[in-house]
Protein backbone atom coordinates (compact mmCIF):
# COMPACT_ATOMS: atom_id res chain seq x y z
CA UNK A 1 0.00 0.00 0.00
CA UNK A 2 1.46 3.68 -0.73
CA UNK A 3 2.86 5.95 2.08
CA UNK A 4 -0.06 8.06 3.42
CA UNK A 5 -0.13 11.75 2.76
CA UNK A 6 -0.68 14.58 5.02
CA UNK A 7 -1.03 18.26 4.37
CA UNK A 8 -1.03 21.17 6.21
CA UNK A 9 -3.54 23.84 5.12
CA UNK A 10 -4.14 27.16 6.67
CA UNK A 11 -3.89 30.94 6.15
CA UNK A 12 -1.29 32.26 5.77
CA UNK A 13 0.93 33.10 8.32
CA UNK A 14 -0.31 31.13 10.62
CA UNK A 15 2.99 29.05 11.21
CA UNK A 16 2.24 25.83 8.54
CA UNK A 17 6.05 26.13 7.59
CA UNK A 18 7.11 25.90 11.17
CA UNK A 19 5.08 23.24 11.88
CA UNK A 20 6.50 21.43 8.55
CA UNK A 21 10.22 21.97 9.88
CA UNK A 22 9.33 21.16 13.39
CA UNK A 23 7.60 17.71 12.49
CA UNK A 24 10.54 16.94 10.35
CA UNK A 25 13.16 17.82 11.82
CA UNK A 26 14.95 20.17 10.34
CA UNK A 27 15.16 23.50 8.69
CA UNK A 28 13.66 22.94 5.15
CA UNK A 29 10.71 25.18 4.58
CA UNK A 30 11.24 28.89 4.36
CA UNK A 31 10.13 30.53 7.23
CA UNK A 32 9.13 33.79 7.58
CA UNK A 33 7.03 36.51 8.90
CA UNK A 34 5.56 37.61 5.45
CA UNK A 35 2.40 36.04 4.38
CA UNK A 36 2.64 34.00 1.43
CA UNK A 37 6.48 33.14 1.42
CA UNK A 38 5.49 29.61 1.00
CA UNK A 39 4.64 29.44 -2.94
CA UNK A 40 4.20 26.00 -4.02
CA UNK A 41 3.96 22.60 -2.27
CA UNK A 42 7.06 21.14 -0.61
CA UNK A 43 6.61 17.83 1.08
CA UNK A 44 9.16 15.22 2.54
CA UNK A 45 8.58 11.97 3.93
CA UNK A 46 8.59 11.61 7.43
CA UNK A 47 8.02 8.94 10.33
CA UNK A 48 6.74 8.95 13.58
CA UNK A 49 6.09 5.42 16.17
CA UNK A 50 7.24 3.05 13.41
CA UNK A 51 4.69 4.98 10.82
CA UNK A 52 5.86 6.45 7.84
CA UNK A 53 4.00 9.78 5.72
CA UNK A 54 4.64 12.33 3.38
CA UNK A 55 3.95 15.33 4.80
CA UNK A 56 2.87 18.60 2.37
CA UNK A 57 3.50 21.94 3.67
CA UNK A 58 1.35 24.50 1.27
CA UNK A 59 1.17 27.72 0.62
CA UNK A 60 -1.07 30.42 2.66
CA UNK A 61 -4.33 29.49 1.31
CA UNK A 62 -6.65 32.66 0.67
CA UNK A 63 -9.90 31.37 -0.99
CA UNK A 64 -11.22 34.54 -2.51
CA UNK A 65 -7.41 35.84 -3.91
CA UNK A 66 -8.17 37.14 -7.35
CA UNK A 67 -4.56 37.68 -7.62
CA UNK A 68 -2.60 35.07 -10.65
CA UNK A 69 0.17 33.92 -8.10
CA UNK A 70 -2.13 33.56 -5.09
CA UNK A 71 -4.92 31.68 -7.30
CA UNK A 72 -1.50 29.64 -8.18
CA UNK A 73 -1.05 28.96 -4.18
CA UNK A 74 -4.66 28.32 -3.97
CA UNK A 75 -4.44 25.01 -6.83
CA UNK A 76 -1.56 23.72 -5.28
CA UNK A 77 -3.50 23.61 -1.85
CA UNK A 78 -6.43 22.09 -3.65
CA UNK A 79 -4.20 19.62 -5.32
CA UNK A 80 -2.45 18.97 -1.99
CA UNK A 81 -6.02 18.24 -0.49
CA UNK A 82 -6.65 15.79 -2.92
CA UNK A 83 -3.89 13.77 -2.53
CA UNK A 84 -3.65 13.70 0.79
CA UNK A 85 -5.04 11.03 3.58
CA UNK A 86 -5.61 13.26 6.07
CA UNK A 87 -5.57 17.47 6.00
CA UNK A 88 -3.99 19.24 9.41
CA UNK A 89 -6.54 22.54 9.27
CA UNK A 90 -4.38 25.02 10.93
CA UNK A 91 -5.39 28.39 13.07
CA UNK A 92 -3.76 30.94 15.00
CA UNK A 93 -4.83 31.45 18.42
CA UNK A 94 -3.36 34.71 18.69
CA UNK A 95 -5.73 36.65 15.83
CA UNK A 96 -8.33 33.82 16.04
CA UNK A 97 -10.87 32.10 12.98
CA UNK A 98 -10.77 34.62 10.51
CA UNK A 99 -13.84 34.97 7.81
CA UNK A 100 -11.02 33.30 4.94
CA UNK A 101 -10.93 30.26 7.70
CA UNK A 102 -15.25 29.50 7.00
CA UNK A 103 -14.37 29.37 3.19
CA UNK A 104 -11.06 27.58 3.83
CA UNK A 105 -13.01 24.59 5.93
CA UNK A 106 -16.08 24.38 3.50
CA UNK A 107 -13.20 23.77 0.55
CA UNK A 108 -11.57 21.20 2.75
CA UNK A 109 -15.48 19.68 3.19
CA UNK A 110 -16.24 19.07 -0.34
CA UNK A 111 -13.03 17.39 -0.72
CA UNK A 112 -14.34 14.67 1.96
CA UNK A 113 -10.82 14.14 3.66
CA UNK A 114 -10.02 13.66 7.55
CA UNK A 115 -9.45 16.95 9.28
CA UNK A 116 -7.67 17.08 12.37
CA UNK A 117 -7.93 21.04 13.47
CA UNK A 118 -5.01 22.39 14.84
CA UNK A 119 -4.88 25.85 16.98
CA UNK A 120 -1.03 26.96 16.68
CA UNK A 121 1.20 29.42 18.77
CA UNK A 122 -0.44 28.37 21.87
CA UNK A 123 2.89 28.99 23.45
CA UNK A 124 2.15 29.54 27.04
CA UNK A 125 -1.69 28.16 27.65
CA UNK A 126 -3.15 24.93 26.97
CA UNK A 127 -6.65 26.62 26.90
CA UNK A 128 -8.36 28.98 24.46
CA UNK A 129 -9.31 32.31 24.82
CA UNK A 130 -13.38 30.90 23.53
CA UNK A 131 -13.11 27.57 22.63
CA UNK A 132 -16.81 28.09 20.96
CA UNK A 133 -15.16 30.14 18.40
CA UNK A 134 -13.35 26.79 17.29
CA UNK A 135 -16.13 24.09 17.76
CA UNK A 136 -18.31 25.97 15.79
CA UNK A 137 -16.26 24.42 12.56
CA UNK A 138 -17.69 21.07 13.55
CA UNK A 139 -14.08 19.41 13.19
CA UNK A 140 -13.92 17.58 16.68
CA UNK A 141 -11.42 18.85 19.35
CA UNK A 142 -8.97 21.19 18.47
CA UNK A 143 -5.00 20.21 19.15
CA UNK A 144 -3.56 23.01 20.65
CA UNK A 145 0.58 23.33 19.64
CA UNK A 146 3.03 25.64 19.63
CA UNK A 147 5.14 25.34 16.19
CA UNK A 148 7.85 27.04 17.80
CA UNK A 149 8.27 26.22 21.11
CA UNK A 150 7.65 21.99 20.01
CA UNK A 151 4.51 22.14 22.66
CA UNK A 152 2.05 19.36 22.38
CA UNK A 153 3.85 18.24 18.99
CA UNK A 154 3.68 14.88 20.67
CA UNK A 155 0.40 14.55 21.19
CA UNK A 156 -0.77 16.12 17.18
CA UNK A 157 1.73 12.97 15.90
CA UNK A 158 0.00 10.77 17.75
CA UNK A 159 -3.39 11.48 16.80
CA UNK A 160 -1.99 11.57 12.90
CA UNK A 161 -0.58 8.27 12.95
CA UNK A 162 -4.20 6.99 14.80
CA UNK A 163 -6.08 8.30 11.63
CA UNK A 164 -3.72 7.18 8.66
CA UNK A 165 -4.57 4.14 6.60
CA UNK A 166 -2.79 1.25 7.67
CA UNK A 167 0.46 0.97 5.17
CA UNK A 168 1.42 -2.82 6.83
CA UNK A 169 0.24 -4.95 4.35
CA UNK A 170 2.92 -6.54 2.35
CA UNK A 171 3.02 -6.96 -0.86
CA UNK A 172 3.12 -10.62 -2.71
CA UNK A 173 6.29 -11.76 -4.59
CA UNK A 174 4.41 -12.97 -7.48
CA UNK A 175 3.74 -9.29 -8.40
CA UNK A 176 7.55 -8.86 -9.71
CA UNK A 177 9.75 -6.26 -9.55
CA UNK A 178 8.48 -2.97 -9.45
CA UNK A 179 9.74 -0.18 -12.02
CA UNK A 180 9.63 3.67 -11.88
CA UNK A 181 10.17 5.10 -15.08
CA UNK A 182 11.23 9.10 -14.21
CA UNK A 183 12.26 11.43 -16.18
CA UNK A 184 11.74 14.54 -18.24
CA UNK A 185 8.46 15.29 -19.79
CA UNK A 186 8.97 14.34 -23.67
CA UNK A 187 12.33 12.29 -23.02
CA UNK A 188 10.38 8.75 -23.52
CA UNK A 189 8.81 7.34 -20.73
CA UNK A 190 5.78 5.69 -22.48
CA UNK A 191 7.16 5.46 -25.21
CA UNK A 192 10.04 2.90 -23.35
CA UNK A 193 7.04 1.16 -21.64
CA UNK A 194 5.32 0.60 -24.65
CA UNK A 195 8.14 -0.82 -25.94
CA UNK A 196 8.96 -3.10 -23.50
CA UNK A 197 5.36 -4.11 -23.48
CA UNK A 198 5.07 -4.39 -27.03
CA UNK A 199 1.88 -2.80 -27.15
CA UNK A 200 0.36 0.70 -27.53
CA UNK A 201 -0.95 0.79 -23.86
CA UNK A 202 0.11 4.63 -23.22
CA UNK A 203 -0.78 7.66 -24.92
CA UNK A 204 2.08 8.63 -26.59
CA UNK A 205 2.58 12.07 -28.58
CA UNK A 206 4.83 14.49 -28.78
CA UNK A 207 3.27 17.22 -26.36
CA UNK A 208 5.16 17.24 -22.96
CA UNK A 209 3.11 16.18 -20.52
CA UNK A 210 0.83 13.89 -21.86
CA UNK A 211 0.56 11.50 -19.05
CA UNK A 212 -0.96 13.23 -15.96
CA UNK A 213 -1.07 10.11 -13.94
CA UNK A 214 1.46 6.82 -12.87
CA UNK A 215 -0.06 3.71 -14.32
CA UNK A 216 1.14 0.24 -13.39
CA UNK A 217 1.45 -2.58 -16.48
CA UNK A 218 2.24 -5.97 -15.61
CA UNK A 219 5.14 -7.50 -17.74
CA UNK A 220 6.21 -11.15 -18.25
CA UNK A 221 9.90 -11.68 -19.36
CA UNK A 222 11.13 -15.21 -20.07
CA UNK A 223 9.54 -16.49 -16.51
CA UNK A 224 10.15 -13.16 -14.43
CA UNK A 225 7.11 -10.89 -13.23
CA UNK A 226 7.44 -7.29 -13.65
CA UNK A 227 5.58 -4.17 -12.94
CA UNK A 228 6.09 -1.02 -15.14
CA UNK A 229 4.96 2.13 -13.56
CA UNK A 230 4.88 4.83 -15.68
CA UNK A 231 5.12 8.59 -14.36
CA UNK A 232 4.68 11.60 -15.36
CA UNK A 233 7.31 13.89 -16.55
CA UNK A 234 9.05 15.60 -13.77
CA UNK A 235 9.56 19.40 -14.57
CA UNK A 236 11.55 21.87 -13.05
CA UNK A 237 8.94 23.89 -10.22
CA UNK A 238 9.40 27.22 -11.95
CA UNK A 239 7.84 25.75 -14.77
CA UNK A 240 5.06 23.95 -13.23
CA UNK A 241 2.22 26.72 -13.62
CA UNK A 242 -1.10 24.65 -13.21
CA UNK A 243 -2.70 22.34 -11.04
CA UNK A 244 -2.25 19.20 -13.29
CA UNK A 245 1.50 19.87 -13.33
CA UNK A 246 1.37 20.35 -9.25
CA UNK A 247 -0.29 17.00 -9.24
CA UNK A 248 1.81 14.87 -11.22
CA UNK A 249 4.77 15.67 -9.13
CA UNK A 250 3.69 14.34 -6.24
CA UNK A 251 2.75 11.15 -7.87
CA UNK A 252 6.01 10.56 -9.68
CA UNK A 253 7.62 10.99 -6.12
CA UNK A 254 5.15 8.70 -4.56
CA UNK A 255 5.98 5.89 -7.57
CA UNK A 256 9.48 6.54 -6.45
CA UNK A 257 8.74 4.86 -3.10
CA UNK A 258 6.87 2.17 -4.40
CA UNK A 259 9.49 0.74 -6.87
CA UNK A 260 11.94 -1.71 -6.40
CA UNK A 261 14.19 -0.13 -9.00
CA UNK A 262 14.27 3.42 -10.68
CA UNK A 263 14.73 4.28 -14.53
CA UNK A 264 16.25 7.32 -14.90
CA UNK A 265 15.53 8.37 -18.54
CA UNK A 266 18.24 10.75 -20.29
CA UNK A 267 18.13 12.20 -23.76
CA UNK A 268 21.01 11.38 -25.51
CA UNK A 269 21.22 14.50 -27.67
CA UNK A 270 20.55 17.32 -25.20
CA UNK A 271 22.81 14.95 -22.08
CA UNK A 272 22.21 15.22 -18.23
CA UNK A 273 20.84 18.20 -17.07
CA UNK A 274 20.03 20.13 -14.07
CA UNK A 275 16.95 18.14 -13.90
CA UNK A 276 18.06 15.14 -14.61
CA UNK A 277 20.77 15.47 -11.66
CA UNK A 278 17.17 16.76 -9.49
CA UNK A 279 15.53 13.40 -10.71
CA UNK A 280 18.39 11.29 -9.28
CA UNK A 281 19.14 12.67 -6.52
CA UNK A 282 15.16 11.86 -5.69
CA UNK A 283 15.58 8.32 -6.20
CA UNK A 284 19.15 8.54 -3.45
CA UNK A 285 17.20 10.68 -1.48
CA UNK A 286 15.13 7.68 -1.12
CA UNK A 287 17.72 4.80 -1.43
CA UNK A 288 16.16 2.85 -4.34
CA UNK A 289 18.33 1.16 -6.80
CA UNK A 290 18.52 3.26 -9.79
CA UNK A 291 19.55 2.74 -13.82
CA UNK A 292 20.36 6.08 -15.83
CA UNK A 293 18.70 4.99 -19.47
CA UNK A 294 20.35 7.51 -22.09
CA UNK A 295 17.19 7.19 -24.66
CA UNK A 296 17.14 8.17 -28.35
CA UNK A 297 20.57 7.21 -28.39
CA UNK A 298 20.22 7.04 -32.53
CA UNK A 299 20.03 10.42 -33.04
CA UNK A 300 23.55 10.47 -31.21
CA UNK A 301 25.85 10.56 -34.44
CA UNK A 302 29.71 9.74 -34.40
CA UNK A 303 29.76 9.27 -30.45
CA UNK A 304 30.75 5.90 -28.80
CA UNK A 305 29.32 4.18 -26.08
CA UNK A 306 32.71 4.39 -24.04
CA UNK A 307 33.32 7.80 -24.52
CA UNK A 308 29.93 9.17 -23.58
CA UNK A 309 30.37 7.10 -20.27
CA UNK A 310 33.50 8.00 -19.40
CA UNK A 311 32.66 12.11 -20.20
CA UNK A 312 29.50 11.01 -18.05
CA UNK A 313 31.25 10.20 -14.80
CA UNK A 314 33.63 12.34 -15.04
CA UNK A 315 31.67 15.11 -14.96
CA UNK A 316 28.87 13.56 -12.79
CA UNK A 317 31.40 11.31 -10.02
CA UNK A 318 28.42 11.08 -7.70
CA UNK A 319 26.57 8.51 -10.28
CA UNK A 320 29.24 6.47 -11.22
CA UNK A 321 28.13 3.96 -9.09
CA UNK A 322 24.87 3.51 -11.68
CA UNK A 323 24.89 2.13 -14.81
CA UNK A 324 24.30 3.71 -18.31
CA UNK A 325 22.14 1.77 -20.70
CA UNK A 326 22.00 2.96 -24.03
CA UNK A 327 18.88 2.45 -26.24
CA UNK A 328 16.32 3.72 -28.07
CA UNK A 329 12.67 3.15 -27.90
CA UNK A 330 12.14 4.08 -31.19
CA UNK A 331 13.62 1.29 -32.66
CA UNK A 332 14.46 -0.69 -29.17
CA UNK A 333 17.95 -1.18 -29.97
CA UNK A 334 19.11 -3.42 -27.16
CA UNK A 335 16.26 -2.76 -25.30
CA UNK A 336 16.07 -6.56 -24.96
CA UNK A 337 18.93 -6.08 -21.98
CA UNK A 338 17.47 -3.61 -20.22
CA UNK A 339 15.43 -5.97 -18.26
CA UNK A 340 18.21 -8.96 -17.24
CA UNK A 341 19.83 -5.23 -16.20
CA UNK A 342 17.05 -4.51 -14.18
CA UNK A 343 16.91 -7.81 -12.22
CA UNK A 344 20.77 -8.13 -11.78
CA UNK A 345 20.36 -4.66 -9.94
CA UNK A 346 17.94 -5.60 -7.54
CA UNK A 347 19.57 -8.95 -6.86
CA UNK A 348 22.41 -6.17 -5.87
CA UNK A 349 20.33 -4.13 -3.66
CA UNK A 350 19.38 -7.64 -1.84
CA UNK A 351 23.00 -9.13 -1.88
CA UNK A 352 24.27 -9.96 1.76
CA UNK A 353 28.08 -9.89 2.73
CA UNK A 354 28.86 -12.73 5.59
CA UNK A 355 30.29 -10.31 8.96
CA UNK A 356 33.95 -12.06 8.54
CA UNK A 357 34.38 -11.34 5.45
CA UNK A 358 33.67 -8.12 5.63
CA UNK A 359 35.58 -7.63 8.57
CA UNK A 360 38.45 -9.60 6.73
CA UNK A 361 38.50 -7.77 3.63
CA UNK A 362 38.15 -4.18 4.85
CA UNK A 363 38.78 -3.66 8.42
CA UNK A 364 42.55 -4.38 7.33
CA UNK A 365 42.25 -1.44 4.92
CA UNK A 366 41.09 1.26 7.10
CA UNK A 367 43.38 0.54 9.28
CA UNK A 368 46.38 0.90 6.92
CA UNK A 369 45.04 4.60 5.81
CA UNK A 370 43.40 5.80 9.13
CA UNK A 371 41.59 8.80 8.73
CA UNK A 372 43.49 12.42 10.44
CA UNK A 373 44.18 11.97 14.33
CA UNK A 374 41.90 14.49 16.01
CA UNK A 375 43.63 15.83 18.90
CA UNK A 376 46.27 13.81 19.11
CA UNK A 377 43.69 10.46 18.90
CA UNK A 378 43.56 8.24 16.30
CA UNK A 379 40.37 6.17 15.11
CA UNK A 380 40.34 2.95 16.22
CA UNK A 381 38.08 0.43 14.11
CA UNK A 382 36.30 -2.48 15.70
CA UNK A 383 34.21 -3.99 13.15
CA UNK A 384 32.21 -3.82 9.99
CA UNK A 385 28.48 -5.95 9.77
CA UNK A 386 25.57 -5.78 7.56
CA UNK A 387 22.38 -5.65 9.04
CA UNK A 388 19.88 -5.08 6.39
CA UNK A 389 18.58 -5.03 2.36
CA UNK A 390 16.89 -2.46 -0.20
CA UNK A 391 19.53 -0.91 0.50
CA UNK A 392 22.65 -2.36 1.74
CA UNK A 393 23.20 -1.03 5.15
CA UNK A 394 26.14 -1.35 7.01
CA UNK A 395 27.35 -0.52 10.45
CA UNK A 396 30.85 0.56 11.39
CA UNK A 397 31.97 0.33 15.20
CA UNK A 398 34.66 2.76 16.32
CA UNK A 399 35.79 4.60 19.22
CA UNK A 400 35.04 7.87 17.49
CA UNK A 401 32.65 8.17 14.79
CA UNK A 402 32.15 12.04 15.39
CA UNK A 403 36.04 12.40 13.99
CA UNK A 404 35.46 10.67 10.49
CA UNK A 405 34.45 13.45 8.08
CA UNK A 406 32.35 12.66 4.69
CA UNK A 407 34.76 12.41 2.68
CA UNK A 408 36.19 9.13 5.13
CA UNK A 409 32.95 7.98 4.60
CA UNK A 410 33.04 8.05 0.99
CA UNK A 411 36.08 5.89 1.16
CA UNK A 412 34.80 3.51 3.30
CA UNK A 413 31.69 3.37 0.80
CA UNK A 414 33.87 3.21 -2.15
CA UNK A 415 36.14 -0.09 -1.01
CA UNK A 416 32.74 -1.76 -0.35
CA UNK A 417 31.97 -0.97 -3.53
CA UNK A 418 35.43 -2.41 -5.08
CA UNK A 419 35.11 -5.53 -3.46
CA UNK A 420 31.74 -6.36 -3.10
CA UNK A 421 29.98 -4.91 -6.02
CA UNK A 422 26.13 -3.65 -5.27
CA UNK A 423 26.20 -1.94 -8.68
CA UNK A 424 22.82 0.48 -9.20
CA UNK A 425 22.16 0.15 -5.49
CA UNK A 426 22.81 3.42 -2.92
CA UNK A 427 24.52 1.93 0.53
CA UNK A 428 23.82 2.89 3.76
CA UNK A 429 26.22 3.40 6.36
CA UNK A 430 25.80 4.05 10.00
CA UNK A 431 28.85 4.60 12.53
CA UNK A 432 28.17 3.31 16.10
CA UNK A 433 30.45 4.02 19.14
CA UNK A 434 32.22 1.74 21.02
CA UNK A 435 34.84 1.65 23.39
CA UNK A 436 36.22 4.09 26.15
CA UNK A 437 34.45 7.11 26.86
CA UNK A 438 36.79 10.19 26.61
Amino acid sequence: MAIPVVSIIGLPNVGKSTLFNRIIGERFSIVDDTPGVTRDRIYKPTEWAGRHFYLIDTGGFLPAEKDRINRAVAEQAEIAMEESDLVLFMMDAQTGPLPDDDDLVEIIRKRKRKVLLVVNKMDNSDVLPDPNDYYRFGLGDPILVSAVTGRNIGDLLDAIVEILPPTTAKRKQSEGIRIAVLGKPNVGKSSLVNALLGREKQVVDDEPGTTRDSIDSPLKYFGRDFILIDTAGLRKKARIYNSIEYYTLLRALKSIERADVALVLIDAQTGITKQDLKIAQSVLDSYKPMILVINKWDLLKGVSADSYSEEFYLDNPILKPYPLFFTSALTKKRLGKLLPLVEEVFKEANKRIPTAELNDIILPELRAKHPPAVGGRFINFYYLTQYDVKPPSFMLSCNKPKNIDDTYLRFIVGRIRYHFGFIGSPIRLRLKKKGKKD
